[in-house]
């Protein structure tokens, strides 16, 4: 998933010399071709409690059954390292599609 940061006005119109450094971030989940990391996306709350929004995102083949992962926020930006993932097998052993739709 590559994730845009900022004003699209003014970085579109008046871009800066280092905007991809800046603005762009590459996440990924397990690498699986079929796992379709990134089909669902959410960014609304703040899952560590520290003042700061987190994002959500779903791979729902991911493994046959699907995962979620967790991206903390901070600085500006989300770690490109994952927090957290979470596959159905804790929670339910026969669930699949697990990720199609995520929310926060």
């Amino acid at each position: 998933v590559s994730i845009f940061m900022g004003n699209e006005r003014d970085d579109f119109m008046y871009p800066a010399p280092d905007f991809e450094a800046k603005k762009t971030l590459q996440l990924f989940g397990n690498q699986q071709d079929s796992g379709l990391f990134g089909y669902s996306l959410n960014c609304e709350g703040d899952l560590n409690a520290d003042g700061v929004k987190d994002l959500v995102v779903g791979a729902p083949y991911e493994g046959g059954h699907g995962a979620v992962y967790i991206f903390n926020g901070g600085d500006g930006f989300f770690d490109p390292i994952h927090s957290q993932r979470i596959t159905p097998v804790e929670l339910r052993e026969n669930l699949r599609g697990f990720g199609s739709s995520v929310s926060s």
